[in-house]
């Protein structure tokens, strides 16, 4: 196991082997979601957020996901003030980036 170190200002996407998460921030804590809807695989990270940001709904399907249910199959992490830490395996291949959520995005531009 290795722990990796990812700056919050360079990042709000992870790709942890075959799986991609992203960040949402709440009032008191950093949460790493899986980005795939679990209904059909929808992309959660370009869904809007709702009800003060406890729902995200999905773009392809319009459902409605409760953040505290989603956060069920998060990655747990360490938080340290711009600083994200997480463990994963030696051998998993990790990527980062970061991109503007759709719902931020003028009309034509792209993330």
């Amino acid at each position: 196991m290795k722990v990796f170190v990812s700056n919050l200002n360079e990042t709000n996407q992870i790709r942890i082997g075959e799986k991609t998460y992203f960040l949402k921030h709440t009032n008191c804590r950093t949460i790493l979601l899986p980005a795939e809807c679990p209904h059909r695989g929808g992309p959660l990270q370009y869904g809007e957020q709702v009800d003060n940001g406890d729902s995200i709904i999905c773009p392809w399907h319009e459902n409605k996901l409760k953040v505290c249910n989603l956060a069920k199959q998060s990655l747990c992490i360490v938080r340290v003030k711009n600083e994200l830490k997480f463990v994963i395996p030696e051998e998993v291949q990790v990527t980062t980036w970061k991109e503007r959520p759709c719902h931020q995005l003028q009309q034509g531009e792209k993330a």
